[in-house]
């Protein structure tokens, strides 16, 4: 079968920044290698050309893994991905000869690197996750692998790369991305929280809870990133966890725990983060906060006003004086307070 393998992959990964997965296209080439049927009955092993690929006599063998490795990294160097996966995958499904050097522990990395570079990234994971499950091979192919796996998982997350059903509809599943990365069991940042990115990994798997508006499960992803008073996104993620809980307040008549808490918080923040890059945003909504608060304990003063209970009234006004004295209600709690101390001689 002859199949001629693009060498050039516009859009691929690996021309991403670190924290963005923005590609302009997808494109999943043919994982068919290029194989030429030399003519005869020599007996010799196949070997790969860099303009043909794969020679075969009719009678050859793949040979020796230390031969099948050297000419599918041959390929693989000349961006003949097809053509190394081949290679690379007999060594891999191939029992190991007796007498014959071990299999490498890069093997893994390679096939995955195959599977990367033609676009079929959902092949490509479970060998780059077995690189650090399993092979653990040269440090820096472990990086590579990490690395791989964080922005194959933010892609997911960001729609760049979707989903397929039997390969007839092609859908996002930022949810698979989520599992990739964050998963509680092998989970990227799970298994390695001192992974470089899994800071910015949280942050952005919050942020797509924030955007659909599910707040409960943005808060703990926040915090774990606000818990880290190193992080470089320790301000933002304090802040957005307050948003979070800020905005699952439906009304100060049933959400009074919530409100609280989300009054904690923004205290908080602003505690930890005075010259922060959202503190005044912070001191605005503890003043909508205050004045709700506000509003709710004059109403409840004013219910007992109606009810001849003048001691319980009191209560709730000084509750509004003494914490939110420049409300918009502690203007007419201290009316109120005043008509309370005449009808009392005061």
């Amino acid at each position: 079968m002859l199949v001629r393998v693009a060498r050039v992959v516009v859009g691929l990964l690996g021309a991403w920044g670190l924290a963005s997965c923005a590609t302009s296209s997808i494109e999943r080439l043919s994982q068919e290698p290029r194989v030429v049927e030399a003519p005869g009955q020599g007996l010799g092993f196949y070997t790969w050309d860099e303009q043909r690929g794969w020679i075969r006599w009719e009678l050859a063998q793949w040979g020796p893994a230390e031969h099948v490795r050297a000419q599918s990294l041959r390929a693989f160097e000349a961006g003949a991905y097809a053509d190394a996966l081949a290679g690379f995958l007999h060594l891999e499904n191939e029992p190991p000869v007796e007498g014959e050097p071990p299999r490498s522990d890069d093997l893994g990395f390679y096939i995955a690197e195959c599977y990367f570079h033609l676009g079929d990234y959902e092949s490509a994971l479970p060998f780059y996750q077995r690189v650090y499950r399993k092979d653990f091979p040269d440090q820096s192919l472990l990086d590579e692998a990490l690395l791989r796996v964080y922005r194959i998982g933010m892609a997911y997350l960001k729609g760049e790369i979707p989903c397929d059903f039997f390969g007839l509809v092609s859908y996002s599943c930022p949810a698979h991305g989520i599992e990739i990365l964050a998963s509680p069991s092998d989970g990227l940042i799970t298994q390695f929280p001192e992974f470089r990115y899994a800071d910015v990994a949280l942050i952005e798997i919050a942020r797509h809870y924030y955007d659909k508006k599910e707040y409960p499960e943005a808060v703990p992803l926040f915090d774990r990133v606000a818990a880290r008073p190193t992080s470089e996104w320790a301000d933002l993620a304090e802040f957005q966890a307050a948003m979070a809980v800020h905005l699952q307040i439906r009304g100060v008549d049933y959400d009074q725990k919530t409100m609280l808490e989300a009054e904690r918080r923004f205290d908080a923040y602003c505690e930890h983060h005075p010259r922060g890059g959202h503190w005044q945003e912070a001191r605005e909504k503890l003043r909508e906060i205050s004045e709700m608060e506000s509003a709710k304990n004059l109403k409840i003063a004013k219910f007992y006003l109606r009810e001849a209970k003048p001691e319980a009234c009191q209560l709730y006004l000084k509750e509004i004086l003494i914490k939110h004295p420049n409300s918009s209600a502690a203007r007419e709690a201290r009316q109120i307070q005043k008509q309370l101390d005449r009808a009392r001689g005061l």
